[in-house]
């Protein structure tokens, strides 16, 4: 992502001058992680995220990111002394090689070493159901024993959680460890584990109101709705509003009605990113983004008629055009969203579908229980129709002070949704920042959507041209067509085509899921919306197929989560197009 680059460089800054001696061994760790990609794509929300003091979520999460990587792993079981945000990751309990450390670390630690995992693994395995309900034979608790005594085991004899939100942390130490763990120390004389020891918050997020005991917590399980009641009211389709787009106006003119109608919106995204970029006191990093971001546009970066609509928001609504320029860069790296294509059972429809998730560890609103910049992007969502020469071309989902589109539709032709790839080509965005691609045919990936929708009138025609442009960043393009079996992931590197799942081809039957990972890669362990995506699919049965059961799936947790900003429903046969506002009601996983 674009913000990997400029926030990390600007921690990488912040190191030099308030880190004092770090010592060879971690500054040796930390240059491997930044010389990998992969360790790099997953230091950067570390470094941005553990620098509030607060022991925040998305801190944790990213901690817990960076230890499943080999390079990460070393750089924070050294001393730290490198590390910017290293007070934080001591205070949570976030460095494995401290002699308390947060429950869930310590349990990736475990499994990362193998005489510990084989002896954690048998206590899972026999105990996991038991303990859950508060019960532990003798059998378990000389299981867990045997854990605690191996070298990296014995972290589970003090772990900690950190904030009242962290359930897989809770429901680890007091349900499944608490209880054994209880009886094991005290038979032996040694401390007893309660709910509270060492944890920095008093309590759980979420109790048993019919239990005595309020430190009873429960981790909430992937939620499928569709049992559960009608959730689908296309009423609410009609608090997201159209606006028309006319291509045959000069480029400057096309974007700025609804530009001028969401200025004070556009803005308050603004001064989100401004807040959130305050990293050194004294250095507008908003501001020098923006110059750069400007620069850049200067030297021919973007092509038009994209510069040009650009140019003619930021003209009526009195923005730095770097910055605007840079938001629309930023919504191309940045999208974590689930797709998908499905066959009704009499061949005769497609529907495609997407959650579009957004704003995942930018500010979290404490009091609203939401990310800021998700609620920011939902007052910006617009639908629009695209005209052309008198006549209805396309219709598409954006973000308004958008010129691409996020998803989009040309009725009884064809539909497309694309999303980011979790590890975006970060040197490549690097590169077009220093001008390495000007005047070359290198393509955004929203402006190349638009210009498809422009060009194309067939499936076929579509899935030709993602095949062979050449793009900044790889992504997942998800296309649906009107005749039957015409749905594909397409899996795009910069310049080819990485592989390709169609409907019913070979294990794929009717419907594609896709997210924001390889499919045959498995999904952060975090974030897998995957697999209870596909699960809640199946449930739904291909002879239920419609836009109820659809959006029902993409309101079931954890595919409707924290960041989902908003959801589309498409029928290219029937033009459907239809996008609502989401919200995830606690409990609910932050991303």
């Amino acid at each position: 992502m674009i913000r990997h680059i400029l926030i990390f460089s600007t921690f990488l800054v912040f190191s030099v001058f308030c880190q004092e001696n770090p010592s060879a061994a971690c500054t040796k760790a930390l240059t491997d992680c930044e010389n990998d990609l992969e360790c790099q794509n997953r230091l950067a929300p570390l470094m941005a995220a553990c620098s509030t003091g607060t022991c925040q979520p998305q801190c944790r999460s990213a901690v817990l990111n960076v230890y499943q990587n080999k390079l990460g792993r070393i750089l924070l079981r050294s001393d730290a002394s490198c590390i910017p945000g290293r007070d934080e990751l001591r205070t949570c309990n976030f460095l494995p090689s401290e002699s308390t450390v947060h429950c869930s670390l310590g349990k990736l630690a475990c499994e990362a070493d193998l005489q510990c995992n084989s002896k954690f693994g048998v206590f899972m395995s026999e105990c996991e159901s038991d303990a859950a309900r508060g019960a532990c034979s003798d059998k378990c608790r000389q299981l867990l024993k045997q854990t605690t005594e191996t070298s990296v085991g014995n972290v589970f004899s003090n772990c900690t959680c950190t904030t009242r939100d962290d359930q897989l942390c809770l429901n680890l130490k007091d349900n499944l460890l608490g209880v054994c763990l209880k009886n094991t120390f005290s038979s032996s004389g040694s401390a007893t584990l309660s709910p509270s020891d060492n944890s920095i918050t008093d309590g759980p997020a979420f109790s048993d109101p019919s239990s005595s005991s309020t430190n009873t917590t429960y981790h909430f399980p992937p939620n499928c709705l569709i049992d559960g009641p009608d959730i689908y009211d296309p009423s609410q389709a009609a608090k997201v509003p159209w606006f028309d787009v006319n291509l045959d106006l000069p480029p400057r003119q096309r974007f700025q009605q609804m530009a001028k109608a969401y200025e004070k919106e556009i803005k308050d995204v603004f001064d989100i990113l401004s807040y959130f970029l305050t990293i050194i006191p004294g250095v507008n990093a908003w501001e020098i983004i923006g110059n750069v971001t400007a620069n850049a546009l200067d030297k021919g970066m973007i092509m038009n008629p994209y510069k040009d609509e650009v140019l003619g928001i930021a003209e009526v609504i009195d923005v730095p055009i770097g910055n605007l320029v840079f938001l629309n860069i930023f919504y191309e790296m940045s999208r974590f969203c689930t797709s998908i294509v499905a066959q009704t059972e009499d061949n005769k429809d497609l529907y495609h579908a997407r959650n579009l998730d957004f704003g995942q560890l930018f500010v979290w609103d404490i009091d609203a229980q939401s990310w800021a910049l998700t609620d920011a992007l939902k007052k910006l969502s617009v639908n629009i129709n695209f005209y052309k020469n008198g006549k209805l071309l396309f219709k598409g989902s954006t973000l308004a002070g958008h010129v691409g589109v996020l998803t989009a539709m040309k009725p009884q032709k064809f539909s497309l949704s694309m999303n980011a790839k979790v590890q975006p080509d970060v040197f490549n965005v690097a590169k077009w920042y220093m001008g390495y691609y000007a005047n070359t045919d290198l393509q955004f990936v929203m402006y190349f959507e638009r210009w498809l929708f422009e060009n194309c009138d067939t499936f076929e025609c579509a899935r030709e041209k993602i095949a062979s442009v050449n793009i900044l960043s790889g992504a997942y393009f998800i296309l649906g067509g009107v005749n039957p079996g015409e749905g594909s992931v397409i899996v795009r590197n910069t310049t080819a085509i990485q592989f390709e799942r169609k409907l019913f081809d070979g294990d794929n039957d009717w419907f594609l899921l896709q997210t924001n990972y390889d499919p045959d890669k498995d999904p952060l362990f975090i974030d897998n919306r995957r697999d209870p995506g596909n699960a809640c699919m199946k449930k739904m049965t291909r002879k239920n197929i419609s836009r109820k059961g659809i959006y029902t799936v993409l309101s079931s947790k954890p595919t409707l989560n924290k960041t989902t900003v908003h959801t589309v429903i498409m029928s290219v046969t029937k033009g459907y197009f239809e996008t609502f506002i989401q919200n995830c009601p606690n409990p609910c996983w932050a991303f």
